[in-house]
């Protein structure tokens, strides 16, 4: 259930506009101040905030402001209610991190509407890769939840770099981003190749694991698609030296020197043709051990 906060000090409007938000489905918290306000968003962070901008103890562009400098919350979606309707007011907000506005006396239906649509947006951006751009966990697990309850025939694809830990440490992390794009890459292009890129879906779990959930007939096509063109560009994110010599030399803990080769990408491929799964957790379990066997 999706968790709003109601800052507004006028105790009837508070409370109407709990009543209306529980009749939609959420739960919803009301205060006063925006000392109470603060204290709520960081000790119980909501999943948007309605605001007035007119409080008892601060201008409620002040607490937006505040939000937006506290990490754990800045990116909760605020929407501020006002009874002023003077432009400048509306663009400073606007400036300093306000989603939308709703002019007093309001509509219930918009405002009902609007709450949904911020908190529709904030979901699908949470559940993106920051680096990649590509689907984040929470929609690859209920993709893949969702197949599982169909009774889908689907084969998932667990993708995995080989020695990229060490090519982090040895060229540094935006180095790393760009071995990680670069597979993304690869792995939209495969997509589009075999014209899946709007049948299949395509996901970043984190770090250099990505999946891709297909139809079985497609898996074995893809693993040696996507193997051929990461080996052919994969060299080209090394220097000279070590693209030569095959490897990069690093240190480890002990001062030992350790030799790691040229990187590879591991592909652990499960479907439910012969087995049952209940879950996206069964499934994963299964892919971990394919995939520790491809390394």
């Amino acid at each position: 259930m999706d968790r709003i906060l109601i800052v507004e000090d006028e105790e009837h409007m508070g409370e109407l506009l709990r009543e209306i938000l529980s009749r939609e489905g959420y739960r919803a918290d009301v205060v006063k101040s925006g000392a109470e306000a603060m204290v709520h968003a960081t000790e119980n962070p909501p999943d948007l905030i309605v605001l007035d901008s007119m409080l008892p103890d601060v201008d409620g562009l002040e607490i937006c402001r505040q939000i937006r400098e506290i990490p754990r919350i800045s990116h909760v979606p605020i929407l501020v209610v006002s009874a002023r309707a003077d432009v400048t007011h509306r663009v400073e907000g606007l400036r300093i991190g306000v989603d939308d506005y709703m002019p007093k006396p309001f509509d219930v239906a918009e405002l009902v509407a609007r709450i949904e649509a911020h908190i529709r947006r904030a979901s699908e951006e949470r559940s993106i890769n920051p680096l990649s751009g590509l689907p984040g966990n929470f929609k690859i697990y209920g993709y893949i939840d969702r197949k599982l309850a169909e009774e889908a025939t689907i084969a998932v694809l667990y993708i995995d770099l080989d020695n990229f830990k060490a090519y982090n440490d040895y060229y540094g992390f935006a180095h790393g981003d760009d071995v990680i794009l670069l597979v993304a890459s690869i792995l939209e292009q495969v997509l589009r190749r075999a014209k899946r890129e709007n049948t299949d879906l395509l996901g970043h779990i984190g770090g250099d694991d990505f999946v891709i959930v297909t139809q079985p007939g497609f898996a074995e096509s893809y693993c040696a698609d996507i193997i051929e063109r990461f080996d052919e560009k994969i060299p080209l994110l090394y220097a000279d030296k070590d693209r030569t010599q095959g490897h990069i030399r690093i240190k480890d803990r002990r001062g030992n020197l350790q030799v790691y080769p040229i990187m590879t990408i591991s592909i652990g491929v499960v479907t439910n043709e012969q087995r049952e799964f209940e879950s996206h957790v069964d499934l994963a379990e299964v892919a971990a051990e394919v995939k520790n066997k491809a390394k």
